[in-house]
């Protein structure tokens, strides 16, 4: 190993100590996840918007709520308005775990839901001291610094850390199947969530292949991942690139989904079909908003999660793999 190469590592034991985790790590829950909850502050009483929430682009960072279709929420009502996503235990103390100030940023056009688009204006991470975060921000930077010349995107500082605050609440991988004629993909995925009354919204990076894939298509099957498979979602990362793929070639079995018919993995704990309804491009991704068409439970095995890595740290009674994150954005 270089000279600067192991300076540096040692200087991350030095600065970081016992938090020296990637940003997200690996940990297997049961679904859904009970281990945080997250509340929408700065519209009247505080909302519970755990299974009502998506995160919809990392550049600019942006998150999608589902509010409920008898609350009174317009645009004109929240434009300057103080909001904030704050991450909690899931216990009656809620301790603070992280929050992401919020600003209006627009309402999408639907046909009978209400939607709405927030922009990050701040964040505020509680998992670790002040000068342990600012330690993880000088080395996040670098490492932005080398994937900005790979892949031509810049993340600030700010989406750095909202990227970080929001995986405070666990996120499922789930792998993405598309069938287009005789073509077709799979790919592993994990900006989604779902936003009431049957509706999902999901993120996929624009500058890959499958983001239009879907766009043209507007049917999806999602398959929530065992966590003895987290390599075969591995291997399955080169697919975003992909335009078609050889469904025979993969390395697991394949059965048609319930409804659509598109092959998913036999290992597959939950499928869940969906019909794409709209979709924006935002920025660094295109959002997806969809309608469950059909969902299928078919084990309860604990499924592969994300987690931020910094409060990975204080999680107890959990397994926590440290191995190289999944790319599903």
């Amino acid at each position: 190993m270089p000279l600067i190469a192991q300076l540096q590592r040692h200087a991350r034991k030095i600065l970081l100590g016992p938090t020296d985790l990637p940003l997200t790590v690996d940990v297997p829950l049961q679904i859904p996840q009970t281990e945080t909850r997250v509340w929408l502050h700065g519209l009247g009483e505080p909302r519970d918007v755990t299974s009502r929430h998506s995160i919809a682009c990392i550049s600019p960072f942006l998150v999608c709520i589902g509010f409920e279709s008898g609350e009174f929420v317009s645009g004109p009502r929240m434009l300057g308005k103080r909001l904030s996503l704050k991450f909690c235990r899931n216990t009656l103390e809620r301790e603070l775990l992280a929050e992401i100030g919020l600003e209006f940023a627009s309402m999408p056009d639907t046909k009978d839901r209400v939607f709405s688009l927030f922009r990050a204006v701040n964040c505020r991470n509680y998992c670790l001291s002040p000068a342990r975060l600012l330690a993880h921000d000088l080395f996040n930077i670098h490492g932005n610094r080398k994937t900005r010349k790979s892949t031509g995107q810049n993340v600030s500082t700010l989406e750095m850390r909202c990227n970080a605050a929001i995986f405070i609440c666990p996120r499922p991988v789930v792998l993405v199947s598309v069938v287009d004629g005789d073509r077709g993909n799979i790919f592993p995925m994990n900006l989604f969530g779902t936003l009431g009354e049957n509706c999902l919204g999901f993120a996929l990076n624009s500058s890959r292949t499958a983001a239009p894939l879907a766009s043209r298509v507007r049917r999806v099957a999602l398959s929530s991942i065992p966590y003895r498979q987290i390599a075969a979602a591995r291997e399955l990362r080169k697919n975003h690139r992909q335009t078609s793929i050889r469904w025979e070639e993969l390395p697991f079995p394949t059965q048609g989904s319930k409804t659509f018919r598109i092959p998913v993995p036999e290992f597959a704990l939950r499928v869940c079909e969906l019909n794409i309804e709209d979709q924006w491009p935002l920025g660094s991704h295109t959002f997806f908003l969809a309608r469950i068409a059909g969902e299928e439970i078919l084990s309860n095995d604990s499924a592969f999660y994300m987690i931020n890595g910094q409060y990975a740290s204080l999680m107890q009674n959990v397994s926590v793999s440290t191995s190289e994150p999944v790319p599903a954005r």
